[in-house]
């Protein structure tokens, strides 16, 4: 992620990403600083809850909540919200999730379209997306073949090989994915549980070695 600190004590603590080097964490911050300590687990899992308190944290983003950008942005989605308490009182499941994923896509769509958006918002935005709906996205992004429908070529190697170490994706990962692929994703999970297809061939049932759950 980007830094959305506005002072150097704060630079000091913010997690911008991390990589596994020569079986050591180097842990990138904000000041310009690699934090080196040793490749664990529990380090691993210190630092992916970290950058998740980050996201979670208003000082860091405050001056941008309080833009026009956020009036609009959320603005776009306000209609489809209603929808989805129309829905979800006419206990209609079909009409909720494609609801939820006009939702996301219209959300998406207004990040990727305005070019002279804040950087540092459409990062945050993005970032934040992930983290509401991580669980959602890890526990089917790996179903079927068609959850990566249209999702660029880096996208898909990086999830594949994720998919073979049988790890999920985090927050950590999301530098290499763009708004437009993390929505696409989302989407195509979305209108898979509508479709509720049942796939008897392994080979279609799964773009790398697991079979969907039903």
């Amino acid at each position: 992620m980007k830094d959305y600190t506005d002072n150097k004590i704060d630079a000091m603590f913010f997690i911008k990403n991390y990589e596994i080097i020569n079986n050591e964490i180097h842990v990138h911050l904000a000041s310009g600083e690699d934090y080196i300590v040793p490749n664990t687990e529990a380090n691993i899992e210190i630092i992916n809850s970290q950058m998740e308190e980050q996201i979670e944290t208003d000082d860091y983003i405050k001056g941008l909540r309080q833009s026009d950008i956020i009036t609009k942005a959320v603005g776009s989605v306000c209609i489809p919200l209603t929808l989805v308490a129309h829905f979800s009182s006419n206990g209609s499941p079909e009409g909720y999730l494609a609801t939820g994923a006009f939702v996301a896509l219209s959300a998406a769509s207004f990040i990727v379209n305005r070019v002279n958006i804040h950087p540092l918002m459409k990062d945050y935005a993005k970032n934040s997306f992930f983290h509401e709906n991580k669980d959602y996205i890890n526990t089917h992004i790996n179903d079927n073949r068609n959850i990566l429908s249209k999702v660029s070529k880096s996208t898909k190697a990086m999830i594949e090989e994720k998919a073979d170490n049988d790890e999920e994706l985090t927050l950590n990962d999301m530098d290499k994915i763009s708004v437009k692929d993390l929505a696409k994703i989302y989407n195509n999970i979305t209108r898979d549980a509508i479709f509720d297809f049942e796939y008897e061939d392994p080979e279609q049932s799964s773009a790398y070695t697991r079979k969907r759950k039903k």
